[in-house]
């Protein structure tokens, strides 16, 4: 319950709770009566625990677990710490180490356990004495095959609660696996040898449920990151649904699970919480509510303190309990950076070249494995092969976790905001399409707070959106964590195209005031002697330009450039460009053009524009750029021009998938056939770049009207995009 919460039962204040991602539990039998009984949750918004949940997501409060009413014998079992481990002379021999926490001081009885799957069975008693209050044994079971997210083997654990009279009076069946973690040499080891993390971070999010994720939606989120590749994720940051854990043991997914502990807001200074000792005891237990509850997973292979709230006296003091409790499983905080209350070094967006630099210094003895890194807000991904380059050059560096995998973004449809129960959920997921009447809403768009802002579509940065449709830049995870296992590239062998023949031997100019035509067989082309803008082009009779063709180094930012200081702040006039002529001369077919582009603030460069006709009316343009040191980037170097609306498809020969110079190893190269609104249809929750292409040619095409665009050279694809505007 988020925030906190009063439980009552038959009006009566049975307790109060923090913590709203783990279990709350009372024992309710002493409120209990005859007959009908009633249960009530006072939810509070804020409490003092808000201070520890202060992650980068939607501020909901609510129930966002089950609620479960269960009964137990009087003599039961309280908890279960169960380590299911592997000899490591061989990784092929399992050893069990449990301990069982009884409910009180029993007058005697015994635990019988046992271990069942495939060809493999265990068992074993273990006598209670009078006045125990819990049992532990040891155990080797023989051969098992061990757990791994290739190989998630599970086995049938069962443990059995007898009395003195010998009546079972419990019995406890869990699904457990066996493996063994350490680090060595550096390297984090599961069954000996090296891992790599493929990793994600995940919020949860549903855009019917909120919080609240259903289990099929958590199903087809392991679906979808098991075919992408992705074989770990970050809880972060908080512990997640019980179930997640269940789900990912079965399906082999590696949890680094984190305790819900985040003080963002008062940043890593002085004022942060992690420096504060009157804050030891609530971390504390939230880290402990997180180890007794999730202890038993073999998914779980990393325990994490939390999330960006500095480093200090509370945090070294939860690395070291945790330590105690658990030495089966490294203990990690980002945080701490490079001191010593973390066993991997998990430090979050670092360079390419802070990778390497890392991995090169002798005095670094730990792994280093990237809580976050490329950040996957709107159109993004750009650089991620150049991570998994460095990460593939170095045993320490072992991977890391994209941030992250779901917009956290809800549909508005009319007006209002749509809201689908559980049972009607998953088909509504199979059937979710934009119209014009829907969109995306994130932070401020249901209204504000006084006096607080909110993160606008900060939080919509996943590689899937929040209907869990993969965005364009899913693709390119898939590539480059699967090394390109469903990548189609180019045939070597295929002939390149042809195109342009030898020059127009029947044509002729006609020049006024403010342009030039060039005219032939069946076409025409009329540039502007103003600004050099082709303003029309005549093709058997059929205008084929809606709007000028004129040079283009501009494109929509995308939330990251709009975010980076060397971003879009750089471009700045590149969209208000105003050419001028500065000469004109004319050749066989051909004019050639010298033009001067300005920036509002007086900056400038050149550009040599030359265009050349065949006998059929093709066209060959060609540019030579010279932007004189002026302008600190150019976000794109090419041309635009308007098509009339007659045009509705196209086909092309390149990939499929949206490509950009720093996010091309995602490849399907063939021909393909596209309508222009798919082309063109909106992918984010923020309108931006989009929909770049690489192909070798592209036809545009309508009812009787065609124009084709083609590379020079196959070798240097083009690129293209298509906008409705």
């Amino acid at each position: 319950v988020k925030s906190a919460m009063y439980l009552y039962v038959n009006g009566r204040e049975v307790g109060y709770s923090e913590d709203s991602k783990t279990p709350a539990e009372w024992d309710i039998t002493r409120y209990l009566h005859e007959g009908t009984n009633s249960m009530k949750v006072k939810v509070v918004r804020w409490c003092n625990g808000s201070y520890l949940e202060c992650q980068d997501m939607w501020r909901m409060s609510g129930i966002t677990r089950d609620v479960t009413l269960y009964s137990v014998p009087r003599d039961y079992i309280s908890n279960l710490r169960i380590v299911a481990d592997l000899d490591t002379a061989d990784y092929r021999t399992g050893h069990l180490d449990v301990l069982v926490d009884l409910c009180r001081e029993l007058p005697g009885g015994s635990i019988e356990w046992k271990v069942e799957g495939g060809e493999r069975k265990a068992e074993g008693r273990k006598r209670i004495e009078a006045g125990d209050w819990f049992v532990g044994f040891a155990s080797e079971v023989g051969e098992v095959q061990a757990w791994s997210d290739s190989t998630p083997v599970l086995y049938d654990f069962t443990v059995r609660l007898f009395n003195a009279a010998g009546l079972e009076t419990e019995r406890i069946v869990k699904k457990i696996g066996f493996r063994h973690i350490d680090i060595k040499n550096g390297q984090l080891r599961l069954n000996g040898r090296p891992m790599e993390i493929r990793g994600v971070n995940r919020h949860e999010h549903s855009m019917y449920g909120g919080h609240y994720v259903t289990p099929d939606e958590m199903r087809q989120d392991i679906q979808m990151m098991k075919e992408m590749g992705i074989n770990a994720v970050r809880t972060s940051h908080y512990p997640d649904d019980e179930l997640w854990y269940d789900l990912c043991d079965s399906a082999g997914l590696y949890i680094w699970d984190e305790a819900n502990v985040e003080s963002h807001a008062q940043g890593y200074g002085e004022g942060s919480l992690a420096k504060k000792r009157e804050w030891l005891n609530p971390i504390l237990d939230r880290v402990n509510n997180m180890y007794r509850r999730d202890c038993n997973h073999p998914s779980v292979i990393v325990w994490s303190l939390g999330n960006e709230c500095g480093n200090g006296i509370c945090m070294e003091e939860a690395y070291r309990i945790l330590k105690s409790k658990d030495p089966t499983r490294p203990v990690v905080y980002e945080r701490a950076e490079l001191e010593a209350n973390t066993d991997i070094v998990a430090v979050m967006y670092p360079s390419v070249e802070y990778l390497s630099e890392y991995a090169r210094n002798p005095k670094n003895t730990r792994p280093y494995i990237i809580a976050e890194y490329c950040h996957a807000m709107g159109n993004s991904m750009g650089g991620l092969k150049d991570y998994w380059d460095t990460i593939d050059k170095y045993p320490q560096l072992q991977g890391g976790f994209l941030w992250d995998w779901i917009d956290q973004a809800f549909q508005v449809e009319n007006g209002k905001l749509k809201v689908e129960n559980e049972t009607d959920a998953a088909d509504a997921l199979s059937t979710f399409h934009f119209s014009l009447s829907s969109w995306w809403a994130a932070g401020g768009d249901f209204g504000q707070l006084f006096d607080i802002k909110d993160d606008d579509a900060f939080c919509a940065n996943g590689i899937v959106a929040a209907d869990r449709t993969p965005h364009p830049h899913a693709a390119e995870v898939e590539a480059v964590y699967t090394r390109g296992r469903n990548c189609v590239p180019d045939n070597p062998n295929r002939k390149s195209t042809t195109w342009l023949t030898d020059r127009a031997k029947h044509y002729k100019f006609q020049k006024d005031k403010h342009s030039i035509t060039l005219s032939g067989n069946d076409f025409s082309l009329t540039l502007s002697t103003d600004d050099g803008s082709m303003t029309s082009y005549v093709y058997n009779g059929r205008e084929l330009l809606a709007r000028p063709l004129r040079c283009n180094f501009w494109r929509p930012p995308t939330e990251n450039d709009l975010a980076d200081p060397f971003g879009a702040r750089a471009w700045q006039g590149l969209d208000r460009l105003t050419a001028k002529v500065l000469s004109v001369t004319t050749g066989e077919a051909e004019v050639q053009m010298l033009l001067q582009l300005s920036a509002p603030d007086g900056t400038r460069m050149r550009v040599k524009q030359i265009v050349e006709a065949d006998e059929y009316g093709r066209l060959q343009l060609s540019y030579l750029v010279s932007p004189n040191g002026q302008f600190r980037t150019l976000p794109k170097v090419g041309l635009q021009f308007g098509l009339d609306t007659l045009f509705t498809a196209c086909t092309f020969y390149g990939n499929i998938f949206e490509t950009y110079p720093d996010r091309r190893e995602a490849q399907r190269i063939s021909r393909w056939y596209k309508s222009l609104e798919e082309l063109a249809a909106p992918q984010y929750v923020v309108p931006q770049e989009q929909g770049n292409r690489e192909a070798e040619w592209v036809h545009f095409k309508g009812e009787g009207i065609g124009l084709k665009v083609i590379a020079p050279d196959s070798r240097m694809p083009l690129n293209f995009s298509v906008r409705r505007y």
